[in-house]
């Protein structure tokens, strides 16, 4: 949503407990991108935003200094859970599932819907054919 040279007038500023301009700006980033969204892909509109976050909001609940878009740290030889889960009807899905950030998050929700819905329904979907297996 922003970076750190955008929030920097707050950095001082403590979770929780910020100046009502920040949580103004916030509003108004967060009805700007919204608004980008529903122009592009009107399937969106009337989409609720339950919260959004700064790079303020990562550096405070991540404790990274540089508010890092990428939530925690990922090292090498990490083991992440992705996919279908030893437990029946769970699955794992996330920023650290499969790789840090929106593209993690994205690529690993496909993983799931590949897995829930079958890899044929799957493919019908993503390739915008008529799928009769998915409730519409």
């Amino acid at each position: 949503m922003a970076f750190g040279e955008t929030t920097a007038r707050w950095e001082q500023s403590k979770l929780k407990r910020r100046p009502a301009e920040y949580y103004e700006y916030k509003r108004s980033r967060t009805e700007s991108i919204v608004g980008r969204i529903e122009q592009h892909i009107p399937e969106c509109r009337g989409v609720r935003v339950i919260d959004s976050a700064s790079s303020l909001t990562y550096r405070d609940y991540l404790h990274n200094p540089d508010g890092s878009a990428y939530g925690i740290r990922q090292k090498l030889g990490q083991l992440n859970l992705s996919g279908r889960l030893p437990i029946s009807n769970l699955y794992a899905a996330g920023q650290s599932a499969l790789l840090p950030g929106v593209i993690g998050a994205m690529t690993s929700a496909f993983f799931v819907c590949r897995d829930i819905l079958g890899l044929e329904t799957f493919r019908q979907y993503v390739s915008g054919k008529p799928c009769s297996s998915i409730a519409q």
